[in-house]
Order: structure tokens, then C-alpha cells, then sequence
């Protein structure tokens, strides 16, 4: 019985030799890992500099001495870097924008003009607005347009800081996708859905031009029609035509100043038209039942081509 008590006594006695042993020695560090607003500004700057850290950790130090308003401008283009690496592009444009504003450079203008935002269904706001945008260059309601591109839902989504650069914005939703580029100075879109139906938009203070086609093998090919309005969104010149290439063939019709014009096109996009002696240029379209026609001013025969360029749709631009 006593040897069962030592040998009791003895194994107590180990435990508490072996918890002795293992307790913390003075002055060491037993606490949780800081966060970087714990640290100090010239800790984060040295586990920068040192390398070895995760994007995310990264990113987190450089947020905490932009908050302490401790940045420099390389420490600008790290953060920007990185938002554009998190797939982060509203991000990487602030953190742009704030770079350029505080040195100018045409460098980190033309890195901000380039950019592109992307958007998709999840984006409620921006979906709002492509929709209402696809509404209204089907219906070529050039007032609603401008309503439209003018209003603050639209400049919250699509512009940021306006009086300086283009937003470039690209939206995808389905099978629809829409490129927009907008300042205070002039906005255009594009969308083109997965059948190939292309409709484009450009609104500055000259007025509206409001364009439909179909967009196929990389091309203008198809019925199209494109819309010019003047600074009162009111019609004034319409081009009905059809495409192939690029090119207008065959038949086409021009509604001018309420007036509707027809002509006819060979496979190149030359006039088969009468010419005039008195026009300085080449006639393409006369007046339905009159003796006024429309011509493309100073251009030969052998020069003239009737083409996508000519009626006002822009060379399409696929991001």
C-alpha cells in the first residue's frame, strides 16, 4: 500500500515538473496575431518590402496606410495592380483616378481610358439601364435617349469623374452584350446580341444618331438603318439600306428633311444613278416622284463607295 501511494505521489509530482517546464517565459509574446490596423505604419511597410505575402494580405496593409493617408504614389499603382488582379476593375479605376489626380500623367490617363468596367445580370441598376438603353434605339426615341443618358441612375453607373475621362463599361446579360462609353461630353453604345442584331447609339450636344444593323462574321451585313437627329432630337436625314461587307448594295432609300429618296447600288457600293452635270459629286438617290436627288460631295465615280463609314455606323469595335 505505501508503494502505491509514493508511486502516486511521484507521478503528481512529474506532472506538475513537466507543466512547470512547459510555462511561458518572461517576456514573451502569447497574443494573437495583430491586425494591420494594429501594426505600426513602418511594420507594414517592412513585411511589404520583404516579400512572401498573399495578394489578400497585400492588399489589406496597403488599405490601412491609404486609410492613415500614408500612400505615395507607387503604393497607388500596387494597390491599383492588385484590385485588377482580384478581378476588381471600380477598384483599380478609384484607385487610378486617385493617382492621376494627384500626378498628372498621360500615362495613368491612358492606363484609366483603357480600362474596361465590367458588369453583368447581377447588377441590378446597370441591368435597369441597358434595358431601358435597348428600348429605347429599337423604338429610335431619340428624346427618350437623351433623357436617359443625362439622368444621375446613369452617371452613378457609367461615369466616373466625367469632366475628365470616358468610362468604358462592358455589360453582359445572356446572350446580350452592351459597350458603353460615356463622359459630360458625349456618350455612345453598342449592343449586340446573339442573333447579331447590332444597335448603336451616340449622343452629344450636336445631336443623336440612332443606328440598327445585323453584325455577322465580322461585318456589316443585312437590312440597316441609321437615324440622324439634330440637337432637338428631331429626324432629319434616315438611311434605309442593305449591307454586305460593309458595303451598300442594291436598293436603298433616304428619308431628307421629310422627303423620301431611292437609288440603286452595284455589289461594289457604286451608283448606278444618272449623274448631274451641275452636282459636285456623285448622285446616288432621287426623289421619289421628283427631280431632286441626293450626290456624295466632292468624290469621282471611280472613287465613290456608299459604305457603312458613309451612312454614319461606326467600324465595329468588339471588346
Amino acid at each position: 500500500m505505501k508503494r502505491f501511494f509514493s508511486a502516486l505521489l511521484l507521478t503528481a509530482l512529474a506532472v506538475m515538473l513537466l507543466a512547470a517546464c512547459s510555462g511561458t517565459e518572461p517576456g514573451s509574446d502569447t497574443s494573437m496575431p495583430q491586425t494591420p490596423a494594429q501594426m505600426a505604419s513602418d511594420t507594414l511597410r517592412a513585411r511589404l518590402a520583404g516579400g512572401g505575402l498573399d495578394a489578400a494580405t497585400q492588399q489589406s496593409y496597403y488599405e490601412e496606410l491609404l486609410a492613415r493617408d500614408q500612400f505615395t504614389e507607387q503604393d497607388y499603382v500596387e494597390l491599383a495592380q492588385l484590385y485588377a488582379d482580384a478581378g476588381d476593375a471600380n477598384a483599380q479605376r478609384r484607385m487610378l483616378w486617385q493617382v492621376l489626380h494627384l500626378y498628372p500623367s498621360d500615362a495613368y490617363a491612358e492606363r484609366l481610358e483603357g480600362l474596361i468596367v465590367e458588369r453583368d445580370a447581377s447588377d441590378e441598376r446597370a441591368a435597369a439601364l441597358v434595358t431601358a438603353l435597348r428600348e429605347t434605339l429599337e423604338q429610335k426615341d431619340a428624346s427618350a435617349l437623351r433623357v436617359l443618358v443625362a439622368s444621375s441612375d446613369w452617371r452613378d453607373a457609367f461615369q466616373e469623374a466625367p469632366e475628365m475621362f470616358a468610362t468604358r463599361t462592358r455589360c453582359r446579360d445572356g446572350g446580350l452584350t452592351a459597350q458603353i462609353v460615356s463622359d459630360d461630353f458625349e456618350t455612345t453604345a453598342t449592343l449586340l446580341d446573339d442573333t447579331g442584331t447590332y444597335l448603336y447609339a451616340r449622343v452629344n450636344e450636336a445631336g443623336t444618331l440612332i443606328a440598327r444593323a445585323q453584325y455577322t462574321e465580322g461585318a456589316y451585313n443585312g437590312e440597316a438603318s441609321v437615324c440622324w437627329f439634330d440637337a432637338q432630337n428631331e429626324l432629319y436625314k434616315e438611311y434605309a439600306v442593305t449591307m454586305q461587307g460593309n458595303v451598300c448594295v442594291g436598293g436603298l432609300t433616304v428619308t431628307y428633311d421629310g422627303a423620301a429618296y431611292t437609288g440603286t447600288l452595284d455589289e461594289s457600293g457604286k451608283s448606278t444613278e444618272q449623274q448631274q452635270s451641275n452636282a459636285n459629286g456623285v448622285v446616288y438617290a432621287y426623289q421619289t416622284g421628283g427631280n431632286r436627288y441626293l450626290y456624295l460631295e466632292n468624290t469621282t465615280m471611280e472613287d465613290f463607295r456608299l459604305d457603312s463609314a458613309a451612312i454614319g455606323l461606326p467600324a465595329a469595335e468588339i471588346w
